[in-house]
C-alpha cells in the first residue's frame, strides 16, 4: 500500500508541476513583451508569479533577470545584486549570448544604483564582449551605461564614443525616445567637436522631437535650456524652458523653476516668484527643496528675516520628508530582500524534502526490483533446467532420425546411380560433342542438387540435355511456340525431366505460388486453357 502512495507521488507531482511550469513561462513571455511599453504591468506580472521559489533553471535565470530589468525600468533602486547573480551565474557559460549580455547589462546597473562603479565598469566591459549578439535595446544600453560611466570619471572623449554608438543603433532600430536620449548625453560633454557642432546636434535633437510624444517634447526641450543655462546663454535657455512650458501635456514643474532662476538673476522677483508657486505644486521633494532654499537666501539677502526663517522651516520639511520616504523606502526593500531570502530557503528545503522523498521512494523501488529480480532469476535457472531435459530427449529421438535418414540418403544414392548408369548406357554411342558433355553435366548437377540451377547458364544446355534424351523435345517446343520466355521454358523443362512444383521453386529460388503462376503465363503461350491438369497433360504428350 504504502508502495503505491509513493508511486502516486510520482506521478501527481511532476504533473502538478508541469502545468505551473507552462503557466510561470506564459507569465514570463508577457512580462517581457510589456517590459519597455508598459514596464509598470511588467512588474505587476512578475510580482503575481506564484511560488518564485520553486522555479529551477533557465526559468529562474529568465525570472531573475526580468524582474532586475523591471525594477530598473521602474527606476526601483537595487540594494544587493543577489537577484541578477541567479540570471548572471546561469547564463555565463551558456551560449545563449543574448541573455548573457543582458544578464551583465543589469547586473552593472545594480552596481551604479550601490555607487559601485568601479564593479559596473567591469561587468559593463564584461557585456560589451556579447554585445553583437543582443537585442538593438540591450545594446544601446550597454554603450549608454558605459558612456556614462566614462562620463563620471572625466574620460569625455571615451564616453562621446559610446553614446554616439548608442546613437547609431537607436537611429537604425527607430527608437525615438532613446535617440532623444542619446543626443541630450551628447550635448552635456564639455568637448570642442560638441561646442562646434551644437547647432547641428540640438537641429537633430528638434527634428525627432517632431514626431515625438509632447512629454517627450517638453523633457527635451528643458535639458536644452539647462544645456545653455550652464553656459550662462540665457536668452536661449529661456526660450526652451518657454517651449518646454507650452509642450508639456502636464506641469513642467523642472522649467518653472528652471525659468524662474532666469527672472530671478535678471531682478525680476515678482515675476520669479509667480513661476516659484506653480513650481512648489511639484510632487518631487528635490524640486520644492530647491525652490524653498532659494527663496530662503533671496529673503535672507534683502532682510526680510521672518520671511527667511518661515522658507528654511519648508526647505528642512522637504528635506525631512525626503529622508523619512527614503527610509521607508529601504524598509521595504530590505523586507522585500528578506522575504525572498526566506522564500529562497524554503526553496531549497522543499528541494531537500522532495529529494528525500525520491531517495526514499527509490530505495524501496530498488528493494521491489531486487526481489522481482531474485524470483525471476530462480525462475529462470528452473526453466533452463526443463529446456536441457527435453533438449536432451530430443537429441536422442534426432539421433533415431538420424539414422534412419541416413539409411534412406544411401538407398536413395544407390537408386539415383543406377538410374543415371542406366540413361548413361543408353545413350552411350549418341554423343561425342562437347556441348553434349557440358549438357549431362548439367543434368548430373541438378540431380545432385536442384538449388544450384541458373537460368543463365544452364537453360539452353538443359535443352540440349532433354534433345538428347526426348526426341529433339526442346528444339520441338521452341520450334512450335517461339514466345515462350525464359520463365516458360524452364517450368517445362523441369517438368519433363519429372520435377515437381516444389522442386522447380526450388531451383528457380521462389515460392511455389510463384511457379503456378508461371505455369498458367506458359500455358497461355502454348495456346492451352491455363490449367496445371492441362499443362501436365499437354508437356507429357509433346
Amino acid at each position: 500500500m504504502m508502495l503505491c502512495v509513493w508511486l502516486l507521488l510520482l506521478i501527481v507531482l511532476p504533473l502538478v508541476g508541469c502545468q505551473e511550469g507552462k503557466r510561470t513561462a506564459v507569465m514570463l513571455a508577457d512580462a517581457e513583451a510589456l517590459m519597455y511599453s508598459s514596464s509598470d504591468s511588467a512588474l505587476q506580472i512578475l510580482e503575481s508569479i506564484p511560488h518564485p521559489e520553486r522555479l529551477t533553471g533557465k526559468v529562474q535565470a529568465d525570472y531573475a533577470l526580468l524582474l532586475t530589468q523591471a525594477h530598473s525600468r521602474n527606476r526601483i533602486t537595487a540594494t544587493s545584486d543577489s537577484l541578477i547573480r541567479i540570471a548572471v551565474n546561469y547564463y555565463r557559460h551558456s551560449d545563449d549570448n543574448a541573455r548573457k549580455a543582458a544578464s551583465f547589462l543589469y547586473w552593472g546597473d545594480v552596481y551604479m544604483d550601490m555607487q559601485n562603479y568601479v564593479e559596473a565598469m567591469k561587468v559593463l566591459k564584461q557585456a560589451e564582449e556579447v554585445v553583437a549578439d543582443a537585442e538593438t535595446r540591450v545594446q544601446s544600453l550597454i554603450y549608454g551605461n558605459l558612456g556614462y560611466l566614462n562620463k563620471k570619471t572625466g574620460n569625455y572623449q571615451l564616453a562621446g564614443t559610446y553614446y554616439q554608438k548608442a546613437l547609431a543603433i537607436d537611429k537604425s532600430a527607430g527608437h525615438i525616445e532613446w535617440i532623444v536620449g542619446d543626443l541630450t548625453n551628447i550635448l552635456t560633454l564639455p568637448l570642442p567637436e560638441v561646442q562646434e557642432n551644437l547647432t547641428d546636434y540640438i537641429a537633430q535633437l528638434e527634428d525627432i522631437l517632431l514626431s515625438a510624444r509632447p512629454d517627450l517634447q517638453a523633457k527635451a526641450y528643458n535639458n536644452i535650456g539647462v544645456h545653455y543655462y550652464s553656459r550662462n546663454q540665457t536668452r536661449q535657455a529661456a526660450e526652451y524652458f518657454q517651449k518646454a512650458i507650452r509642450t508639456s501635456v502636464s506641469v513642467p514643474y523642472r522649467a518653472y523653476l528652471n525659468l524662474a532662476r532666469i527672472y530671478d538673476s535678471e531682478g525680476n522677483t515678482a515675476r520669479a516668484d509667480s513661476l516659484c508657486q506653480v513650481a512648489l505644486q511639484s510632487p518631487i521633494w528635490a524640486t520644492r527643496a530647491r525652490i524653498y532654499e532659494a527663496l530662503y537666501e533671496r529673503n535672507l539677502q534683502s532682510g526680510r528675516y521672518q520671511e527667511a526663517v518661515t522658507y528654511m522651516k519648508l526647505y528642512q520639511q522637504a528635506i525631512d520628508s525626503f529622508y523619512t520616504h527614503r527610509q521607508a523606502k529601504e524598509i521595504q526593500e530590505l523586507q522585500t530582500k528578506y522575504d525572498y531570502e526566506v522564500l529562497f530557503r524554503e526553496k531549497v528545503e522543499t528541494e531537500n524534502r522532495l529529494l528525500r522523498l525520491a531517495i526514499g521512494t527509490g530505495c524501496l523501488l530498488l528493494f521491489g526490483i531486487v526481489v522481482v529480480y531474485h524470483f525471476k532469476r530462480q525462475h529462470t535457472r528452473q526453466l533452463q533446467e526443463l529446456e536441457n531435459l527435453i533438449r536432451q530427449i530430443n537429441d536422442l529421438e534426432d539421433k533415431d532420425k538420424g539414422l534412419e535418414e541416413l539409411v534412406n540418403t544411401l538407398n536413395e544414392s544407390l537408386e539415383r546411380h543406377k538410374v543415371l548408369s542406366n540413361e548413361f548406357l543408353r545413350v552411350k554411342g549418341k554423343w561425342t560433342a562437347s556441348e553434349d558433355i557440358l549438357a549431362l553435366g548439367v543434368y548430373i548437377r541438378l540431380k545432385r542438387d536442384i538449388s544450384l540451377y541458373d537460368s543463365a547458364s544452364d537453360l539452353s544446355l538443359l535443352g540440349h540435355w532433354l534433345d538428347i534424351v526426348s526426341a529433339q523435345f526442346a528444339s520441338r517446343l521452341c520450334d512450335t511456340h517461339p514466345h515462350l520466355t525464359a520463365t516458360g521454358l524452364s517450368v517445362c523443362y523441369f517438368y519433363r525431366l519429372g520435377y515437381s512444383i516444389h522442386d522447380t521453386a526450388q531451383a528457380m529460388h521462389v515460392k511455389p505460388e510463384t511457379i503456378k503462376r508461371y505455369i498458367y503465363r506458359a500455358c497461355t503461350d502454348l495456346g492451352i486453357s491455363q490449367s496445371r491438369e492441362e499443362f501436365a497433360t499437354y508437356i507429357s504428350a509433346f
